[in-house]
């Protein structure tokens, strides 16, 4: 699936493309708002929950890897080097 093709869809049918396809990659607050992101083939999808309620708010989808910088501060690389490096 391209993002093309997923920005075409309904809410409830992205819902379902990302539970059934969707790898969970990161997490974020935004506000009001918390952001859950999950790649989807070649592109990554969020959706965006009311801290107060949990309800759903928005459910979007990008290809642009600099949209990924609030997600990296997140990512530990230390385990990747040997001991005392």
């Amino acid at each position: 699936m391209t993002l093309s093709e997923f920005a075409q869809r309904d809410g409830g049918s992205q819902l379902a493309i990302i539970h059934e396809r969707g790898v969970p990659v990161g997490h974020r607050d935004q506000g009001p708002y918390e952001v859950r992101l999950y790649q989807v083939d070649a592109f990554y999808a969020e959706i965006f929950f009311r801290k107060h309620d949990r309800s759903i708010w928005k459910v979007g989808g990008f290809d642009h890897p600099v949209l990924l910088q609030p997600y990296l501060d997140q990512i530990d690389i230390r385990s990747l080097w040997p001991p005392g490096e």
